[in-house]
């Protein structure tokens, strides 16, 4: 999942769901506003990108991790060893 979500912030789409092939089960959970994508989908971008990944664990231990792409904005670190200045840009 962790991968998954990875890739869908760096490529900005939203891969197929895998091994749904049978059309009239798809029509029938559209039916019920829930969309399953059976090609990629490219996000919209009105904002950073979000995902989450939700584990429902066995006697209450659930987690969630949110992702958000990164942003341009830029950090300069720099070292000094042996007279030497190096600036490394951290994101």
């Amino acid at each position: 999942s962790l991968a998954k979500c990875l890739k869908i912030l760096e490529t900005h789409l939203i891969p197929p769901q895998i091994n749904v092939t049978t059309e009239e089960f798809i029509d029938e959970i559209e039916k019920n506003l829930i969309k399953i994508n059976t090609t990629s989908v490219e996000l919209k971008k009105s904002g950073p990108i979000r995902v989450i990944i939700n584990n429902f664990g066995i006697g209450g231990t659930n987690s969630s991790l949110l992702l958000e792409e990164a942003t341009n904005i830029k950090r300069i670190v720099k070292t000094v060893e042996k007279n030497k200045v190096e600036e490394y840009h951290l994101i």
